[in-house]
């Protein structure tokens, strides 16, 4: 039989059959195993393999993921709470957040605008931080002098070792001291509150008293140190 010759019932003129095949099973079995030449398979793998894709397959949904993630942090990313206006350790425009550590050198100063709510100038080794619990505004001051200008209506405090003391529409000053601390209205109303009875004061022109902590404040001699007229005048500029 020629080999060339079709293998199937039809061109060997028999009829199909379960059998014919049985029999082309086993014959196609009985032939012994041949590799394909090395140039046929190289092609055949080239047919077969998956096509590479485009780099904008990648890259696309890359940078989509990228964009999704930037704008959550920057929607979730707290604001600042206040900003330096002036300085001279030359950091001016420096966003302030809630709860950072201020600090000024013994000959140094700084001025600062929370929002629309209140201005401030720490001076002479000032340490302090600002935190906004909801509605009201506290500064708490560890060390030095502290210049304050409070939005009329706004819940500001200033917190130091020996008392609290809670502008009621104001300018005013506070000093810490070692043993005690000076405070002055220079123009409004306060509140004095600690291991003491609350006391106010009001003054439209410096009125100034001394906070140990323990004691009710007593009224001081008057010293206008750190809060003149041209220090008033800087904090106001701020506005």
């Amino acid at each position: 039989m020629n080999t060339e010759d079709p293998f199937d019932p039809k061109s060997m003129d028999l009829d199909p059959s379960r059998e014919f095949d049985e029999a082309a099973a086993l014959l196609a079995q009985s032939v012994p195993l041949r590799r394909p030449p090395p140039g046929l398979k190289a092609r055949l793998m080239t047919e077969i393999r998956p096509a590479a894709l485009p780099w904008r397959f990648w890259t696309v949904p890359a940078l989509a993921f990228a964009s999704i993630l930037i704008f959550a942090y920057v929607a979730h990313r707290p604001a600042p709470l206040a900003v330096v206006v002036s300085s001279s350790a030359g950091v001016a425009g420096a966003p302030i957040a809630a709860g950072q550590v201020i600090t000024t050198p013994a000959d140094g100063e700084s001025v600062v605008r929370i929002g629309k709510d209140a201005v401030l100038k720490l001076s002479h080794g000032a340490e302090a931080t600002i935190v906004r619990n909801g509605k009201t505004l506290e500064v708490r001051l560890k060390s030095g002098w502290l210049l304050s200008s409070v939005r009329h209506g706004q819940d500001y405090r200033v917190v130091t070792a020996r008392g609290e003391v809670a502008a009621l529409g104001t300018e005013f000053f506070v000093r810490v001291h070692p043993g005690k601390d000076y405070v002055c209205i220079c123009k409004g109303r306060l509140r004095l509150s600690g291991a003491f009875p609350s006391a106010e004061i009001a003054s439209e022109a410096h009125y100034d008293v001394w906070m140990d902590g323990s004691s009710r404040p007593a009224h001081g001699a008057g010293s206008m140190e750190g809060h003149g007229d041209e220090d008033w005048k800087e904090v106001r500029r701020a506005w």
